[in-house]
Order: C-alpha cells, then structure tokens, then sequence
C-alpha cells in the first residue's frame, strides 16, 4: 500500500511497526490524518484495537478517535485476489454493542482481548452501529466499567479522556450516560 501511495503522489508515512497508526498522511503532523489499513474476506473478521491498549491510548492521544479505517472487502480465487468493495470510516462507524457487553469485544477466558468490528455494510447485523463518537465512547465508558480488569479506571477515565480532548481541540465532548442511550443500540 505505501508504494502504492508514493506512487501516485499521496503523501504519507508508513508505520511499519505494528503500533498505530498503519500510515500517517499528514507526514509534517503526526497527530492527525491517521489511516489503518483492516482488510477481510466474508465478514469483518479483523480487530479494531486491543482493548486495554487503546483506553490508554485515547487518552494521551485523543487524535486517535478521528482516526480513518480503510476497510477492504475482497475474495481470493485461484491465486487471483479481487477486491468486492472498500469503505472510509471513522471507529464509531464500525463498532456496535453486543449481547454480552455495551461495546462488542472479543472475550477469552474471562479477559477483553480486543475491540471488534460490526457488519456496518448490512442491514442484516444483528446490533447497528454507533452514531456518533460521544455515542461509542459511552459504550467505551460502560464497557471500562463493567469489565473487571479496568473497573478501578472508571471512576477517573471519562474526566481524563475529556480533559485530554478539550485540551487538544479546544471542544468540550459531551458523552451521554449509556443507560440513557442503549436502547439505541440494542438488538434489531
């Protein structure tokens, strides 16, 4: 994909680490214009992020929210792969709650792995995708707190989180309480 870039004149950095972000496309400004790269056959099958990874993370690079997520749908027939459909979303636009847990986690073995995506292209996924940003980081939030591991982080996450973003964009976000919101997201 970066030769691809540079080939055609894009401006970008490529992370070749396997930290976030997959590219930066403002090379002069590293806390913007993130671009991840998920690609997958049938359904998404991909992770978003590692959970405990990214609540930390969001937090001291709160940038990291407007991240872009070029998401590739392809199929692979005799050596030949052809891509089916491809899409621009922001982390919101791909993520949605679950019948375990406000936000849909992958969960091994009592532990929260990773954030998973949603069928956001199908009208026939069974939990929608969030609205907006405030939105997914309630379930964030919910998730954060109901899991064990990082229920001790709950008192103080949101205020560190919004504390964070307002000092970055100068905007003040406003996360609703998920109870107020759930019904929203519940199962169709």
């Amino acid at each position: 994909m970066a030769k691809w870039m540079d080939a055609n004149g894009i401006a970008n950095i490529h992370n070749p680490g396997q930290s976030s972000p997959d590219f930066w496309l403002t090379p002069e400004n590293r806390d913007a214009d993130w671009l991840e790269v998920k690609s997958f056959t049938a359904s998404p099958n991909f992770d978003v992020a590692a959970f405990r990874s990214f609540i930390n993370l969001i937090i001291d690079r709160p940038y990291k929210l407007h991240s872009h997520y070029l998401l590739i749908r392809y199929k692979m027939r005799d050596g030949l792969v052809t891509i089916e459909d491809f899409w621009l979303k922001k982390i919101w636009e791909i993520c949605s709650s679950s019948e375990k847990w406000p936000l849909k986690v992958q969960y091994k073995n009592n532990v929260i792995v990773n954030i998973r995506p949603t069928p956001w292209y199908s009208g026939k996924s069974d939990y929608p995708p969030f609205e907006c940003l405030e939105d997914f980081l309630s379930a964030l939030e919910e998730t954060v707190y109901r899991y064990h591991d990082t229920h001790h982080l709950a008192d103080s996450w949101q205020g560190r989180l919004l504390d964070s973003y307002k000092k970055f964009y100068g905007v003040s976000l406003y996360i609703p309480r998920w109870m107020d919101i759930k019904d929203k997201y519940k199962k169709r």
